[in-house]
């Protein structure tokens, strides 16, 4: 019987690193409980489409409310971490790096809409804390 060679290439996982957007999407979600003295938090949700798609999901949590406000949406291929796609407030982008997708974050966390919605769930939870 003929033996049949390795046909695989010697390195088949790329060496570049690449953060995904998941993990990018998380660790923010942390950082805000600290922002916030742990009254308002960040959660993450993960969930497949019909197409395959992964999609998470932002929210702004408050824990003594019992209440979560989605903030925003992204979703990308599974076999590729870029592009992914962003929905905040009504209006989808594109981002096609990790870089583009930091700077997105930046510009939705900084958003007017963002703070108008932290504000009012901080001035609520600290009043249910107070009570």
């Amino acid at each position: 019987m003929t033996e049949i060679p390795d046909l695989w290439p010697k390195q088949i996982v790329e060496t570049e690193s690449s953060i995904t957007p998941f993990t990018i999407l998380k660790q923010q979600a942390a950082t805000l409980a600290g922002k916030t003295e742990g009254l308002i938090e960040g959660a993450v949700s993960r969930r497949t489409d019909d197409e395959g798609d992964f999609w998470y999901s932002f929210r702004l949590v408050a824990p003594t409310l019992n209440y979560s406000y989605e903030l925003f949406a992204v979703w990308h291929e599974p076999v590729a971490l870029y592009p992914v796609h962003c929905s905040f407030l009504n209006q989808k982008i594109e981002c096609t790096t990790e870089a583009e997708f930091i700077e997105w974050l930046k510009i939705v966390f900084s958003s007017t809409e963002t703070k108008r919605v932290i504000n009012g769930l901080l001035i609520q939870a600290r009043e249910q804390v107070t009570w």
